[in-house]
């Protein structure tokens, strides 16, 4: 290998994850309302808004812990911004519902 090549390979690594380390995203929004019940049922509504950046992303998750719960029911996962194209809920340590939208930088979601 020459000296050229053994000096550009760091340089290329640094290329390659630095715009990785880049890619990031917050919640610059998170409202949640509680309807309880007098059977002991609550109803929970979230609106979430996602903010990233980086790059479009096309798939986000919400982790809902099981621990006190019963049961979850009727999830369904709502946006103004963009089309919710699928939407899937796994039983691992709780419940994780996964949902898939076109690519963008902004999404407000409302999890029913």
């Amino acid at each position: 290998m020459s000296i050229k090549n053994f000096l550009l390979l760091p340089l290329l690594f640094l290329l390659v994850f630095s715009s990785e380390a880049k890619k990031s995203y917050y919640l610059s929004n998170y409202d949640v309302y509680l309807d309880l019940k007098e059977n002991g049922e609550y109803y929970v509504r979230e609106e979430i808004t996602f903010e990233f950046s980086g790059v479009e992303y096309t798939y986000a998750y919400r982790s809902i812990p099981s621990r006190h719960l019963d049961t979850v029911y009727d999830l369904k996962v709502t946006s103004s911004d963009i089309n919710v194209l699928s939407t899937e809920m796994e039983r691992k340590k709780g419940y994780r519902l996964n949902w898939t939208f076109e690519p963008t930088e902004h999404l407000a979601v409302r999890h029913l």
